[in-house]
């Protein structure tokens, strides 16, 4: 079984990371890992990891917030084209969930995503987000899930 981690982004993975690509007909929906990277930059409490398997970028995550009191949002969660539909985006939520049960006083995350055809929707419906009926700025769709 490979083993999925969450490790910082920095000098020796951020060209690799960034180089990872969507798998066609995503692009409405994820924004690319090069973007990502430099959103984090402008987030003053970003927590930016590049998800590996065995040791390898697949992917990236970026978990910010906007205020103390307000829950941790995954902003974005990719994984390379060539490596979807093995596990490693459960297993990075599964991990992300784990960091935030660390953290004291976090008792749920949230996310949105774009509905449509290719929507990961039902990806996070099955790792239990649930829609909150709220639309971001954007119109996405608003989930959230508990940490416990």
């Amino acid at each position: 079984m490979p083993t999925v981690e969450l490790v910082p982004v920095d000098r020796q993975n951020v060209r690799t990371v960034c180089d990872l690509e969507l798998a066609p007909g995503q692009e409405p929906y994820v924004a690319p890992s090069g973007t990502t990277v430099a959103e984090a930059a402008y987030e003053p409490d970003a927590w930016l990891r590049a998800i590996t398997r065995d040791g390898v970028p697949v992917g990236v995550v970026l978990l910010v917030r906007d205020t103390p009191d307000e829950p941790y949002f995954l902003v974005r969660l990719m994984v390379a084209a060539g490596h979807q539909r093995e596990g490693i985006g459960t297993s990075a939520v599964a991990l992300i969930l784990e960091h935030l049960r660390s953290l004291p006083g976090e008792d749920r995350i949230r996310t949105s995503c774009v509905p449509g055809p290719l929507s990961p929707l039902p990806f996070y419906r099955g790792l239990g987000f649930v829609e909150t009926g709220e639309r971001d700025e954007d119109g996405e769709v608003v989930l959230e899930r508990p940490l416990r």
